[in-house]
């Protein structure tokens, strides 16, 4: 479809649901599904959930309690390692803490993190 032919369509009066182009040709017009309304309200993931899981501040299984003593003694106390070693954070202030003792950079932390 032309440029012109395009706009002949959107011009083009509409009855039942079919528009007449100036040629003379009908054209059925239907409304695409992606456009139409959804039924029912779409339930979405929140931004964050806890707790958030960071394997790339993991440590070695065998230094988790360490870690974990090391945390406690500079009072965070939402930050703890698993047995796998892996880090979990129970809040973004909470994370930005425990990166900054470590020496850590979050390059995905927003505004004020």
């Amino acid at each position: 479809m032309t440029s012109s032919s395009y706009m002949d369509f959107l011009n083009a009066p509409r009855v039942q649901g079919k528009a007449v182009l100036p040629n003379g040709k009908e054209v059925e017009c239907k409304t695409p599904e992606s456009w139409q309304k959804p039924k029912q309200a779409v339930q979405s993931a929140p931004a964050w959930s806890k707790p958030l899981k960071s394997v790339a501040a993991s440590v070695n299984a065998e230094k988790a309690a360490s870690y974990n003593e090391l945390y406690r003694q500079h009072g965070i106390t939402g930050a703890y390692h698993n047995e796998k070693g892996e880090l979990f954070f129970e809040s973004r202030e909470q994370r930005k803490k425990c990166l900054a003792l470590r020496g850590l950079v979050d390059m995905d932390g927003g505004y004020g993190d």
